[in-house]
């Protein structure tokens, strides 16, 4: 079974976060204990914004700095942001610019650099692509948000051709 990637826009830019092996999340819920699930309730029942008082409060109380910093290691690891070329040249066809993903363990330090809010929101949603399964709320986005938030498979390639529905050609005559 392949890993999932789920997709998020956080503020302006795209992200995509891949799920955890067995052997890592397992090691997060050894490790972590009620902070993650601190940290993954601040997501139950609500799918906009940062995290709760009461979250960030145990999250304060109850972790150890090296283990936090532990976390945010691997939670940037397993993120990639997705960037635009903003000064190449518009597809011909599309009118798109080129866009590539790019590791957010590389930009994170700036990326998030006073934009404390952003930086909130990507954290729960890590959280919560990671474990939230494991603790109730939803391992995947609900099918009426699609367009805001996509779960998609572990492969490179689109699930469908652009243009297209997606639905099989219809017989021929």
């Amino acid at each position: 079974m392949a890993r999932k990637t789920v997709e998020k826009m956080i503020g302006t830019t795209r992200m995509r976060c891949t799920q955890f092996g067995a052997l890592l999340g397992g090691e997060f819920i050894f490790r972590m204990g009620m902070p993650l699930l601190a940290l993954v309730g601040a997501t139950l029942g609500k799918r906009a914004g940062g995290l709760t008082p009461e979250a960030i409060k145990v999250l304060t109380t109850s972790l150890k700095p090296e283990d936090f910093n532990w976390a945010l290691g691997h939670f940037r690891e397993c993120t990639q942001m997705q960037v635009v070329d903003v000064h190449g040249a518009a597809h011909p066809r599309t009118g798109q610019k080129l866009a590539t993903w790019q590791p957010l363990e590389v930009m994170y330090d700036d990326h998030f650099a006073g934009n404390y809010p952003e930086w909130m929101e990507w954290l729960q949603w890590v959280a919560e692509v990671q474990f939230g399964g494991f603790f109730g709320a939803p391992a995947q986005p609900p099918a009426a948000e699609a367009g805001a938030e996509r779960g998609t498979s572990g492969s490179p390639s689109p699930p469908t051709a652009a243009g297209t529905t997606g639905e099989s050609s219809p017989a021929p005559a």
